[in-house]
Formats: C-alpha cells, sequence, structure tokens
C-alpha cells in the first residue's frame, strides 16, 4: 500500500506543476486545458498500471483498437513494469484547426529512459475529451 500511497502522492505533484502555464505564454484555450486534464488523467492510469481508469480517457474508437490490450489480465503487471517510478511532463498543448488537441508529453523512466509521446486529444460528441492516438 505505501507504494500505491507514494506513486498517487507523485502523479498529484505532478498534475499541479504540469498544470501551470508558463509565464508569458498565450493564454490557454477551454480546450487545450481539458485536453491536458484527459491526457495527466492517462498518465495516470498508466504509471499506477490501472487499465479501468485507461479507459476512461481514450474515445470509443481508440477503447476499440486497444481493446484486446485492456481487458488482457495481464496488461496492467506490463504497465507496472515498464511505467511504474515513471514521471511525466506536458510540454506543449495546441489546438489544431479540426478541433483536436496535440498534447506533447515527455515521459521519464525510472531506469532513466526518456520518451516523447504526442497525444491526440479529440472531443467526443458533447462528452468531453478523450485520446485518439498517440505517436
Amino acid at each position: 500500500m505505501r507504494s500505491i500511497h507514494h506513486i498517487t502522492a507523485a502523479v498529484l505533484a505532478l498534475l499541479v506543476i504540469t498544470a501551470h502555464p508558463v509565464v508569458g505564454a498565450a493564454p490557454m484555450t477551454a480546450a487545450e486545458s481539458a485536453a491536458r486534464e484527459v491526457v495527466q488523467g492517462y498518465m495516470g492510469g498508466l504509471i499506477s498500471g490501472n487499465t479501468t481508469e485507461l479507459g476512461k480517457f481514450i474515445t470509443p474508437d481508440f477503447r476499440r483498437e486497444r481493446q484486446s490490450l485492456l481487458e488482457s489480465p495481464g496488461y496492467a503487471q506490463v504497465l507496472l513494469n515498464s511505467y511504474a517510478g515513471a514521471t511525466f511532463r506536458i510540454s506543449d498543448a495546441r489546438e489544431t484547426t479540426d478541433g483536436k488537441v496535440e498534447v506533447d508529453t515527455e515521459v521519464r523512466l525510472k531506469d532513466g529512459g526518456i520518451m516523447h509521446v504526442r497525444f491526440i486529444v479529440a472531443p467526443i460528441n458533447g462528452r468531453g475529451y478523450g485520446i485518439g492516438a498517440e505517436y
């Protein structure tokens, strides 16, 4: 239980850090702010190995693509093995002309590795936003 509390505390600290816009930057749009929250929630689920939580932050189409992984009994452990102790930082979020938001994220793995991930966050028929793709 202690490690879960440490992970939760670390994720919450990162949420606070990444939620503050850069001084002098253009104001965030509502879509950019919502997209950041979606990515923060998704990354929290990824780091904690919570596949149910991951499913809450993706679009229905992306969920269909990832369904077999999300329902796989061993996937949560794979996530924990890969992402336990990882930290992340959202470096940029920009709304595109088609209403989607590109969210650039840097993930620092416990072993020192660094991953750069671009999430494409899309509106979901008046029900908020969800991750539709990641690169």
